[in-house]
């Protein structure tokens, strides 16, 4: 699977350097100056989800949908669902079988470079929260139970919503969630402990 965690992608590092609302900047004027360089950068296999979540409005203005690759259009069509309730899956154009393999890539490369920007904004773990429900309850998946349990500490730390990221790590009704959670009660942290209990 690709971008997980470590090597980031051009725009990710633009990212890094100049902040959400740099980026957006950065990727306006390269669209317009060179297409296909803004489209190769948002195509990089490299690309995390968190970067391309914030381009999403900037991709509809400079027309860039079709230009994609599948995940990056799979990913969009997600986003548009869970935020919109737009049910225009515009992306399969492929095998059925294949979009459904690709589609549980995509929740994986969404959860796996996406939860690191936990807490960008509500909207934004809204998507991650419906992306862990849709991997668990629909493919089956438990890869991701260890960075969603990360994540519900995390944002149990800062006060922030955790119920549905909750209720999608029990979904997988898998007892290695439960030694997952059990760890917790031997961190120094008093939060993870009374969250763990």
């Amino acid at each position: 699977m690709a971008s997980c965690a470590g090597i980031k992608g051009d725009l990710d590092i633009t990212r890094l350097d100049k902040g959400p609302d740099g980026l957006k900047s950065f990727f306006v004027e390269l669209g317009k100056k060179d297409h296909k360089e803004a489209i190769r950068m948002l195509n990089e296999e490299n690309l995390h989800f968190c970067s391309l979540y914030i381009l999403k409005s900037e991709i509809k203005v400079l027309n860039l949908y079709e230009h994609m690759n599948l995940r990056n259009k799979i990913a969009l069509d997600i986003i548009y669902e869970v935020l919109e309730g737009s049910n225009s899956i515009q992306s399969a154009k492929c095998s059925s079988s294949e979009y459904i393999q690709t589609v549980c890539s995509v929740l994986k490369w969404i959860l796996f470079s996406g939860f690191s920007d936990d807490g960008l904004e509500d909207d934004y773990d809204k998507v991650l929260d419906a992306s862990s429900a849709l991997l668990i309850k629909v493919y089956g998946d438990r890869t991701a139970l260890l960075v969603m349990a990360d994540a519900i500490f995390e944002r149990n730390r800062k006060g922030c919503l955790y119920n549905d990221l909750v209720w999608a790590f029990f979904e997988a009704r898998y007892p290695y969630s439960l030694i997952l959670i059990a760890s917790r009660l031997l961190s120094r942290r008093p939060e993870d402990v009374g969250l763990a209990q």
